[in-house]
């Protein structure tokens, strides 16, 4: 099982967005926090986590199928 986190850097990365534009779409204070958030060293509120997803195009219960379904 992947973390939440290395699902949304994959995503991102996949969707060609930089850290520096995905920061603008989801309200993320700065890169640091987004890198530790990537990393797994820092659990987004569940108000970030949402931005996310519509900066991702994908639904807040996808990106948990996804954290958990990603162990394959």
């Amino acid at each position: 099982m992947n973390t939440i986190g290395a699902v949304i850097k994959r995503l991102r990365i996949e969707s060609g967005m930089s850290q520096t534009e995905f920061i603008k779409k989801t309200g993320i204070s700065n890169q640091a926090s987004l890198s530790n958030i990537e990393n797994g060293h820092k659990i987004p509120k569940e108000k970030t986590l949402r931005n996310m997803c519509k900066a991702l195009n994908i639904s807040f219960g996808w990106l948990h199928v996804l954290a958990i379904g990603d162990s394959t």
